[in-house]
């Protein structure tokens, strides 16, 4: 597998700066890693499928990897789809006693992604199972409502948690901005 192209977009310095501000200069060690880790585990499963990995993007909403994934049937597709939460998770447990911040981190970054939400993983593996059982477009609608569900979810728990839980306004917009609402219903 040849890696032909990587951007840093000027989100992935804000983002950077952000983590800084709110995290300080630990955070900024630590979720680069553990996101490093996720998107390692993607990347060695789309070699081991075959799948060519054409660019990979860091910006405000984290990392994309753009891969022609037209040759994997659905089953490929969702362990494409698995390997970066499963490898976040394997940091998790590798790390729960040398760093528990960097566990932590891991193990929540996994289970963000794991959300069947658009182009989050979890919405991934959905969408190929979905795709294999009712076919694409039934998957691809379904996948769709979810991510509004989840996304209102995160919305209402915004709205009701007091002042100081910016975190989960962050989550909510990050949930909105990373499900990639391109679908229609």
């Amino acid at each position: 597998m040849r890696l032909r192209k990587v951007y840093t977009g000027c989100g992935a310095l804000l983002a950077a700066a952000a983590l800084v501000f709110v995290g300080g200069l630990r955070a900024l060690a630590v979720i680069p890693a553990a996101a490093a880790v996720h998107e390692a585990g993607h990347l060695a499963a789309l070699r081991a499928l075959g799948a060519p990995v054409l660019e990979v993007r860091l910006d405000l909403a984290g990392a994309v990897i753009e891969t022609d994934t037209s040759r994997l049937g659905f089953g490929a597709e969702a362990l494409a789809a698995a390997s970066g939460p499963a490898a976040g998770l394997l940091l998790a447990l590798a790390s729960a006693r040398l760093c528990p911040e960097l566990a932590g981190t891991s193990a929540a970054l996994s289970a963000l992604n794991l959300l069947p939400c658009g182009s989050l993983d979890g919405g991934r593996i959905l969408r190929a199972a979905l795709s294999a059982l009712f076919g694409p477009d039934a998957a691809g609608k379904t996948v769709a409502a979810l991510t509004c569900v989840c996304a209102a979810c995160f919305a209402g728990l915004a709205v009701l948690a007091p002042a100081p839980a910016a975190s989960v306004t962050l989550l909510a917009a990050s949930v909105w901005s990373a499900a990639g609402l391109t679908e229609r219903i």
